[in-house]
């Protein structure tokens, strides 16, 4: 259950988003980078399992709860939507004042901005 679910919403994130956001002259090492620390991450997960007989099962799921809590906040607020936007124009919503040439693009207002 928890792997199904899991293949159809962050797990393909951390794979394909950092292939589009970067730049074409840092794609490679920062996806190179992405990948390292995505492979890191999941080993340190295994480490985790040590700690389940000291949390319980209630440590255990509010662990993971708060930690996919923490992902889905910085997701909303740092992670720009990329759909219908070509990778050449990624770049230029990470510079102020650019706007992407893409026609499909749609400038959405962040949080932040609707603040302002």
């Amino acid at each position: 259950f928890f792997v199904f679910n899991f293949a159809i919403s962050w797990g393909p994130v951390c794979w394909i988003y950092p292939a589009e956001i970067f730049p074409l002259g840092v794609r490679a090492p920062a996806v190179a980078l992405s990948t390292a620390a995505n492979w890191a991450m999941g080993a340190v997960m295994t480490e985790v399992v040590k700690l389940f007989p000291h949390l319980n099962i209630n440590g255990v799921f509010f662990l993971f709860a708060g930690l996919c809590c923490i992902c889905g906040v910085f997701v909303y607020f740092f992670c720009p939507e990329t759909k219908g936007i070509m990778l050449e124009d990624i770049e230029a919503l990470f510079h102020s004042g650019g706007k992407p040439k893409s026609p499909a693009f749609v400038e959405i207002k962040s949080p932040q901005q609707s603040l302002v």
